[in-house]
């Protein structure tokens, strides 16, 4: 009777771990992957991102949903900081080449413009930030968010599968 409870005590810790969005287990993350709602605004600029890249002979991306969670989870981050930076990135990369199988991760971030043109535009006169637009990618998760004073804050994962 003594086993069979030890045994039920081990399962209900697995079953802990595995309901937790992040655990370790030993020196290694393990990550869970998370769907997203594309909005119409992130819709459209994503299409203008494969237009831009069109017009270089590149590959149409495709979106991934758990990139564009974490896209969002960055906003949210700047947003609560008051910060417009790349922090945390090796994570969301370390992230996205886990579940994902990415082979590689770069990211665009934006603040402060007020049409998905004005995002291309002023990624286009970065020269790292348009270095990531024709880079050799397949996937892009995307998010758009604004704040309560009206400003917005963008974050695009390029991933190569």
């Amino acid at each position: 009777m003594k086993t069979l409870s030890q045994i039920f005590g081990i399962i209900a810790f697995a079953l802990f771990i595995q309901c937790t969005p992040e655990a370790t287990t030993g020196n290694e993350k393990v990550y869970i992957k998370h769907t997203y709602d594309f909005k119409a605004n992130e819709t459209e600029l994503i299409d203008l991102v494969n237009q831009y890249r069109a017009g270089y002979g590149l590959n149409r991306l495709e979106t991934v949903e758990h990139a564009a969670y974490l896209a969002h989870e960055h906003n949210q981050y700047m947003m609560t900081n008051n910060v417009v930076a790349h922090t945390g990135f090796v994570e969301r990369a370390d992230n996205l080449k886990t579940t994902e199988n990415a082979m590689r991760v770069s990211e665009n971030i934006a603040y402060g413009l007020r049409t998905n043109e004005g995002v291309i535009k002023a990624w286009n006169e970065s020269e790292g930030h348009q270095k990531t637009l024709v880079g050799d990618f397949t996937h892009i998760g995307l998010a758009i968010t604004t704040n309560n004073d009206n400003k917005t804050y963008v974050t695009a994962i390029f991933l190569k599968k």
